[in-house]
């Protein structure tokens, strides 16, 4: 009895640090365990809804119903997405996925898994995102070997050709060197990719970088683009990497600025910096929170993200633009943010798109 009770208590510990809601029912949908993020998500305390059927709290029309009743019949995992769980007891909206599988060894058990908020979506599919990151580090390393020594050779060739050449048929080599020095931006581009390499950080005033960047476009764009800024005097350091914060940034911002370019509206991009105390997310894992005050905006006035690509805007190569012209700019930007621990989200419509970084202060 004393095992059991230890191996109940081990699993209950387990349950806890999960950072999203999670309910294990049995075959009669009575509720036989909640983790803590799923009292906070049902706002009630365990001791009131296990033992209940968990009919009494999802509405009565819900599809969650159904998809116990698939899970337990064919003994299957199912995936829903959207799912809205509004309630009369909390009166609060939730649109959510839901997760319903059975438990190994477990005949008689099945957990539900809510995911509710876009942050906690994010840190549950970094695992995916890891691997993805492994497969961009080898690329990365293969690119730098295989090509840009090539391409060294290239632009060395092209220099002692141009010497030979009158000056009115010189652009030819010049356009060969400014194409190699290109492409090899692409490839150093790749770097934030290569898990080898450690990431220093220091203590860095945000501001300045968001000066910096807004500098590099301001003197791209000319008077095409409007850029402004937004800051709160008042935000402390972040501590972090000045060169990927720069170059986080700057994807952002050039990325609003490639959808503003081919509209007929003036353009206008704000940087935005400000505050936000108390906000926080439970870490990878759950063992702690994340405190993630500091919220940086790139907010463009352009014709907002195709809905066909929300889902995947932060996948390498997707992209609204046309068939090749896709790049790995918020791939960078995805990889960056979750190296310093933070996140990013957006909000998009026909009006305009919001880029979001939060990050932790020092």
């Amino acid at each position: 009895m004393n095992i059991m009770n230890k191996e109940t208590n081990i699993y209950e510990q387990i349950l806890n640090s999960m950072i999203f809601p999670l309910i294990v029912v049995n075959q009669k949908k009575e509720v036989h365990m909640i983790n803590s993020s799923g009292e906070s998500f049902f706002q009630t305390s365990s001791k009131m809804i296990i033992g209940r059927s968990i009919m009494e709290f999802i509405p009565f029309s819900s599809p969650v119903i159904s998809l116990i009743d698939n899970c337990i019949e064919k003994e299957s995992s199912y995936y829903e997405y959207n799912i809205d769980l509004t309630t009369p007891k909390t009166g609060i909206h939730k649109d959510v996925d839901i997760q319903i599988s059975k438990i190994v060894n477990d005949s008689n058990k099945y957990q539900i898994i809510f995911l509710e908020d876009r942050y906690e979506k994010n840190f549950i599919s970094r695992n995916k995102n890891t691997e993805d990151g492994k497969a961009l580090s080898y690329m990365s390393a293969l690119l730098a070997h295989e090509i840009k020594n090539p391409l060294s050779g290239i632009r060395g060739a092209a220099q002692l050709v141009e010497k030979r050449l009158e000056p009115e048929d010189r652009e030819m080599t010049k356009l060969i060197c400014s194409e190699v020095d290109r492409i090899k931006r692409l490839i150093d581009n790749l770097d934030v990719f290569d898990s080898s390499n450690s990431l220093e950080l220091k203590s860095l005033n945000i501001h300045s970088i968001l000066r910096h960047v807004g500098e590099i476009v301001k003197n791209t764009y000319g008077d095409k683009i409007i850029v402004s800024e937004e800051f709160d005097p008042s935000i402390p350091n972040v501590l972090g990497n000045e060169d990927q914060l720069i170059q986080m940034f700057l994807n952002l911002v050039n990325n609003s600025c490639e959808a503003l370019v081919d509209t007929t509206t003036s353009g206008r991009i704000i940087i935005k910096s400000s505050y936000e105390y108390g906000y926080t997310i439970k870490g990878v894992g759950g063992k702690n929170k994340l405190s993630l005050p500091i919220k940086i905006s790139i907010i463009d006035n352009g014709p907002g993200i195709p809905q066909n690509i929300t889902s995947s805007i932060f996948q390498p190569f997707v992209s609204s633009k046309r068939t090749g012209e896709g790049g790995l700019g918020l791939t960078i930007v995805n990889k960056i943010i979750n190296d310093h621990n933070g996140v990013i989200d957006f909000e998009t419509d026909s009006g305009g798109t919001t880029f979001i970084a939060r990050l932790a202060n020092e």
